[in-house]
């Protein structure tokens, strides 16, 4: 790797961190904990999981997973159940109003994000933002 490589990565880091950051922040978007909206997304894009899968994919301990399911259940926002292959296990689902509440977040997100690139970039630099996507999703093979 060339070091140049590396500042790019690191610039391209930090700018990441930076702009969830900033995204974040705006409580307006969402009154859902960051770890629920987490829990959604995942159930959301890989479909029914365990709770150890989901503490897995967001990289939290069980316990804490746990926990955030039991505040979803509460909100109806997912449901439990029995996994088809191995009865001792539950698995947890997407609601329709868990599925609701994710689309809503993400599309008020979305909103936001594009908002914000219509006041701060040119034409020009939105283009270039767009074929840097593309190159992006080549260093990301999973599908997410």
């Amino acid at each position: 790797m060339t070091s140049d490589a590396r500042v790019v990565a690191q610039q391209l880091r930090h700018n990441i961190e930076r702009l969830r950051r900033t995204l974040r922040a705006h409580q307006a978007v969402s009154t859902m904990p960051r770890n629920q909206e987490a829990a959604l997304s995942w159930l959301h894009r890989k479909g029914a999981l365990s709770i150890a899968e989901l503490a897995r994919w967001e990289q939290v301990r069980p316990q804490s997973m746990g926990a955030v399911v039991a505040e979803l259940l509460k909100a109806d926002l997912v449901r439990k159940d029995p996994d088809p292959t191995d009865g001792r296990r539950e698995l947890v689902a997407l609601t329709s109003a868990g599925e609701d509440a994710y689309r809503g977040t993400t599309q008020a997100r979305d909103r936001e994000l594009a908002e914000l690139m219509e006041r701060q970039l040119t034409d020009e630099e939105r283009d270039v933002v767009e074929h840097a996507m593309t190159l992006l999703e080549r260093l990301n093979p999973e599908t997410l």
